[in-house]
């Protein structure tokens, strides 16, 4: 979930300049920041439910 979300809100475009390909940070748009938010609350709201379950702390460190 948290993985997710980071990812979501720091968006990387590819520009094409003559070829050569560049990587440009691109800041995310309010509508990507609170769609992320969004997603967060609905996992969380399930994971109250019992209907998933969420990684703990220590297997979100093992990913990285």
């Amino acid at each position: 979930m948290f993985l997710e979300l980071a990812k979501s809100l720091k968006a990387q475009i590819r520009i094409e300049n003559e070829g050569d390909a560049q990587t440009e940070d691109v800041s995310p748009t309010n509508e990507e920041i609170l769609d992320a938010i969004e997603r967060g609350y609905r996992q969380a709201q399930l994971h109250v439910e019992g209907k998933i379950k969420l990684k703990s702390a220590r297997e979100l460190l093992n990913e990285l």
